[in-house]
């Protein structure tokens, strides 16, 4: 399959599924998440804020729930020349609709990418090499690509956005986990199909 015939199926696979499914498995992701090394160790998180039109795996509760947890979370803003810059929030309130119907900040300090610690990563479909299919519009592959190396980049998807192959460039930002609602897949141990 191409990369849009590929995007088309699995967008359409998670708007099919109910409100309910996708809480009771973002619930079962965020479980996960929050156990690992990573997330523990990490004191600023770059997340994603999900889009329930697109029925994406639930991130507002995970993005309450880390700031509770004393995290500096911050969540990206689009900006000119389709670049993202991540801005620091205190709560899911200083959130408004912006670009493409998007929640994203209203205001508040730049988070520069070196100074995060895991970026938690959304997308269409996973390999479990970890390559990555977006939206098509590199956004997140030129914010990835500024980080300071040894940055985990973890995906959250659900288990049927796990295919067997995704064609990728040398432009692509390889994700390093993905977690589903069943699994945690360490993308680094896996080879290239």
């Amino acid at each position: 399959m191409s990369k849009n015939e590929i995007r088309n199926h699995i967008r359409q696979q998670r708007r099919n599924q109910s409100p309910s499914i996708i809480q009771r498995k973002s619930k079962a992701i965020w479980e996960s998440l929050s156990s690992i090394q990573e997330f523990n160790r990490a004191g600023t998180i770059a997340f994603y804020v999900s889009i329930a039109r697109e029925g994406e795996v639930d991130t507002t509760t995970m993005i309450e729930e880390s700031l509770s947890l004393g995290k500096r979370i911050c969540v990206p803003k689009v900006v000119k020349n389709n670049a993202l810059r991540f801005i620091e929030i205190r709560s899911m309130k200083d959130l408004n609709k912006g670009s493409f119907g998007i929640l994203e900040p209203a205001g508040g300090s730049r988070i520069l990418p070196q100074a995060i610690d895991l970026v938690i990563v959304p997308g269409v479909a996973f390999d479990k090499s970890g390559n990555r299919l977006g939206f098509g519009k590199g956004y997140y592959d030129k914010f990835l690509s500024k980080l300071e190396d040894g940055t985990p980049i973890i995906a959250l998807a659900f288990d049927f956005q796990i295919v067997d192959g995704i064609p990728s460039s040398k432009n692509d930002v390889k994700v390093h986990k993905i977690i589903t609602e069943t699994s945690i897949i360490e993308c680094l141990k896996h080879k290239e199909p």
